[in-house]
């Protein structure tokens, strides 16, 4: 169901051959064109990890959305570009292993409902993206209500409130 929602959580990137911090900076190069938002939060602090082989950061995503579909066809979307300016970014995320862990919850006020779940993406080195072996798992959807807010969500009850107009 494609429907217009608010995404936000976690992606752990992992990789024992490439930078993750640079893995992380070509996924947002790739997703800058999508037709909704879709950005990995990197911040100063993230910056001093070129070192690590995994980091964890925050996602925001909003508009025309179905994220479990997203996630299983994030291979494929990334690999259809035509955009020269990002060839790079192809090409260094072609080069080496790694690995998403997704994390996320999505409000969906015109479908009135809240979803939680998380997924994985797994790229091996030297495979075209549209090959990424991507999959779903814990998807659990809820009615969108106060309650809900407030006990999955972690929302405060009166902006839970507010957020419903109640």
């Amino acid at each position: 169901m494609a429907n217009m929602s608010d995404v936000y959580g976690s992606v752990v990137i992992n990789s024992v051959t490439g930078n993750v911090l640079k893995i992380a900076e070509s996924i947002n190069k790739l997703t800058k064109n999508w037709h909704y938002n879709f950005d990995l939060e990197i911040n100063q602090e993230d910056m001093n990890q070129e070192d690590k082989h995994s980091i964890e950061l925050g996602f925001n995503a909003s508009g025309r959305w179905s994220f479990q579909n997203n996630i299983e066809l994030l291979g494929k979307w990334l690999a259809n570009t035509d955009d020269e300016d990002i060839d790079e970014a192809v090409n260094y995320l072609i080069e080496y292993d790694f690995e998403l862990l997704i994390d996320y919850q999505e409000i969906e006020v015109g479908f009135a409902f809240i979803g939680t779940g998380s997924g994985s993406v797994t790229h091996n080195a030297g495979t075209y993206l549209s090959e990424c072996k991507c999959e779903n798992s814990d998807y659990t959807e809820y009615d969108l209500t106060v309650k809900n807010l407030v006990d999955i969500l972690d929302f405060d009850e009166e902006y839970a409130r507010e957020f419903l107009g109640c």
